[in-house]
């Protein structure tokens, strides 16, 4: 008689392990592509695109659309002069911050309430100790005071501003757009940039070039000077080169 009750829970029960699981899937996968990645960007500062390619591509194969699989294959497409691809690998990437800055504030949430949770463990365990008089009671309070504190530096995500694109995502497809000679386009994706991450010194550097491009040269010298302001090493011969052209204007 209660056969198909206990059969019915089971099944339930199964359920709800096949969703728990595929959430671990989905975590898994974005770390692997984000580990991946890290040794992508290492093969490819240390001079080895092909290895790079590799890393990239296998991180893409875990998640399609992972923004950093998909900037690194396009900063290769651009050193190999492949400026449509590379365009086009670096709109995927924007488009993919939305999916994937998503599942990242789930993964971030939930890290965050798993904190959180331990943390309130942890104060109960000190205030247990507390009440006992046990010899080594300072050294386990200390103990799981300095694990409270790492606890503590875990912030709560923002999930609007993770699926939001980070304004270095625009300097990437303005370059591609400059190389390809779409001057204006290029100029609009790194003044987006300048918008969304003002404190980004290559994309002043990049501006100065397209205002110079556009003989708009006051704002070129005042981008010019905001990169050397950040830090960024100003080209020489370019900053003489856009005095010059500047002076040459006034002079007329």
């Amino acid at each position: 008689m209660h056969r198909p009750t206990t059969v019915c829970a089971l099944f339930l029960s199964c359920l709800v392990v096949t969703s728990v699981s595929q959430a671990e899937i989905d975590s898994r996968l974005i770390k692997k592509a984000g580990q991946l990645c890290q040794k992508g960007n290492r093969a490819l500062e240390s001079g080895k695109p092909e290895e790079a390619k590799t890393y990239y591509g296998k991180a893409v194969d875990a998640v399609p659309t992972f923004p950093t699989a998909l900037i690194g294959l396009g900063r290769i497409a651009m050193g190999e002069k492949r400026f449509e691809d590379a365009l086009a690998s670096y709109e995927r990437a924007k488009e993919g911050y939305a999916q994937i800055g998503a599942s990242m504030a789930g993964i971030e949430s939930r890290r965050y309430a798993d904190a959180q949770r331990q943390i309130a463990s942890m104060h109960d365990t000190i205030a247990n100790l507390q009440a006992s008089a046990t010899s080594n009671v300072n050294i386990q309070i200390s103990q799981l005071e300095g694990a409270i504190s790492q606890l503590e530096a875990i912030n709560p995500p923002n999930p609007t501003d993770a699926s939001e694109p980070p304004g270095e995502i625009y300097f990437h497809i303005g370059n591609a757009l400059f190389q390809l000679n779409r001057i204006d386009e290029a100029l609009a994706a790194w003044e987006t940039c300048r918008e969304r991450s003002p404190e980004f010194p290559l994309v002043y550097n990049n501006l100065a070039l397209a205002y110079w491009k556009l003989e708009r040269l006051a704002e070129a010298r005042t981008s010019l000077d905001k990169a050397a302001e950040l830090g960024f090493n100003v080209n020489p011969r370019f900053k003489a080169d856009l005095e010059r052209a500047a002076a040459r204007t006034e002079s007329d």
